[in-house]
């Protein structure tokens, strides 16, 4: 009964009936509370119904039961991004790529949110910088499974960060010569 409901699950998924794809993926769950894999189909759904609450029940759930795994703490870093806690989604994001270097989605999602989020206590050139590094390495991860126009968009944000730490650099180096003018 429980890969039925699975499988009835995953269908529903597919053909984006949401609700009812949470509903059989909870029946499968309650009869096989080991598998991993439909708890974090289960976060994802709530995701995307915009149940963020559920979602991060769901990812703890996940992650706390099965810590050598990567890709809930990938995906609960995502969630944590949604829900506007950027300290969690940084620590959720690196300890996914702790137990996986190579996780590009990982690094896109962490530039992403480096490149849009002002961080306490991360000046905005480290900040930018730190964008870079993480876009860099997900172009690196998946250079030759990107489009021209997944590259573009990579290059776009890429030199947006570079223009914005130069002109964060020009702005502290006029407040510099303001200050030692009133001096």
């Amino acid at each position: 009964e429980a890969d039925t409901n699975r499988l009835l699950g995953e269908v529903y998924y597919r053909l984006d009936d949401l609700s009812s794809a949470r509903t059989y993926l909870q029946k499968a769950l309650d009869a096989q509370r080991n598998a991993p894999e439909i708890l974090n189909n289960l976060g994802l759904i709530a995701t995307q119904m915009a149940d963020l609450s559920g979602a991060e029940q769901y990812m703890l759930e996940l992650t706390a039961r099965y810590p050598g795994l990567s890709f809930p703490f990938a995906n609960l870093g995502y969630l944590y991004r949604l829900q506007g806690k950027p300290d969690d989604a940084i620590a959720a994001y690196k300890k996914a790529l702790a137990m996986e270097s190579s996780f590009a989605d990982v690094h896109y999602n962490l530039g992403l949110l480096y490149f849009d989020t002002d961080l306490s206590g991360m000046a905005g050139q480290q900040r930018f910088k730190a964008a870079i590094e993480s876009l860099n390495r997900y172009r690196d991860l998946r250079r030759t499974d990107m489009s021209p126009k997944e590259n573009e968009q990579l290059s776009k944000y890429i030199q947006e960060a570079r223009r914005m730490i130069e002109m964060l650099n020009e702005r502290e180096q006029e407040e510099r010569r303001e200050s030692q003018e009133e001096a």
